[in-house]
């Protein structure tokens, strides 16, 4: 048995965007400065973290991911965005988000068989979402998202040192996901689905949006001075809406004073994943929640078929 130091990690977090300042009229008006009301004193102050997910993932969005150019367009078409963060910079990321909840962190090693790593929330009734440009009405269930995963060995480059290659093949992780729609069903139909989930059919999924991810280990990668864990990236996976530019700020929202109908857009297949719909209430439109999926590859520096 090999232990648990190669193979996939999984963090999520659930993020909000920051509050808005409504602005409302000065309460001292164009009155003279001698009959305005005093201001109250300050009792205390409390900050949180203000920054947008976007404007703080916005700086990665230049770094390569180990996908295909062709399949990331089709995750935003989807409204999924992949961006490649270093190990290093996770926890300044976090930090700078305004977090709901826990941060929470799974291992789940190498997965031979088509598994379940993040399961988007559940709606109880028949609705319509964004399936690329086209609406489909899914029926209650949950979008989720499927994975598996397993170390290979890494073909050696003309750039690859003789001692190095000497001493064996390096390693590589292979990642593939794929969402799938899952059906709202009992304890002992799901059950035999999961005891029948040895064949390659996946009954839901969404095939044209299978992705392939080749993660290398840290020993291979090429960077001045010894390589650690920490310079390899993890893959961040966030929703928005495909036509979402993160490097322009956001539009204000209109007043929600106004006595317009206001009609929310239909969710995209990544949306109905991996957010919350907005709450509309006296005060206007609550602040969207979205989760963050991390997934971290841990990689041996070199392929061992057997342990040791």
């Amino acid at each position: 048995m090999r232990g648990a130091d190669r193979g996939l990690e999984l963090w999520w977090w659930v993020v909000t965007d920051p509050r808005e300042k409504p602005a409302s009229p000065d309460p001292k008006g164009d009155k003279p400065a001698e009959e305005r009301p005093p201001a109250p004193p300050p009792v205390f102050t409390v900050t949180e973290p203000s920054r947008r997910l976007e404007e703080v993932l916005a700086r990665y969005l230049d770094r390569p991911i180990p996908i295909d150019d062709a399949t990331r367009d089709l995750w935003k078409v989807h409204g999924l965005r992949l961006v490649s963060v270093p190990l290093r910079d996770l926890e300044r990321v976090q930090s700078s988000l305004r977090l709901t909840g826990t941060v929470h962190r799974q291992w789940f090693g190498e997965i031979t068989r088509w598994t379940d790593i993040v399961r988007g929330p559940e709606f109880d009734q028949t609705r319509l979402i964004l399936v690329g440009d086209k609406p489909e009405e899914v029926r209650p269930g949950r979008i989720r998202l499927l994975a598996r995963c397993w170390i290979s060995p890494e073909a050696p480059g003309a750039d690859t040192p003789s001692s190095r290659a000497a001493a064996g093949p390096g390693a590589a992780l292979r990642l593939e996901l794929v969402p799938q729609y899952e059906p709202s069903v009992s304890e002992r139909p799901r059950f035999q689905l999961l005891t029948a989930a040895a064949g390659e059919e996946l009954p839901g999924a969404y095939p044209h949006l299978m992705a392939r991810a080749d993660f290398r280990s840290a020993g291979t990668i090429r960077t001045p001075g010894a390589p650690t864990a920490d310079d390899v990236d993890a893959l961040v996976i966030v929703s928005d809406a495909p036509e979402a530019d993160w490097r322009r700020p956001p539009r204000p929202r209109e007043d929600p004073e106004e006595d317009t109908v206001h009609f929310e857009p239909l969710q995209t297949l990544g949306e109905a994943m991996l957010s919350m719909p907005q709450v509309k209430s006296a005060s206007g439109l609550a602040p969207r929640s979205r989760a963050v999926i991390i997934l971290i590859p841990r990689i041996p520096e070199r392929f061992e078929l057997l342990a040791r």
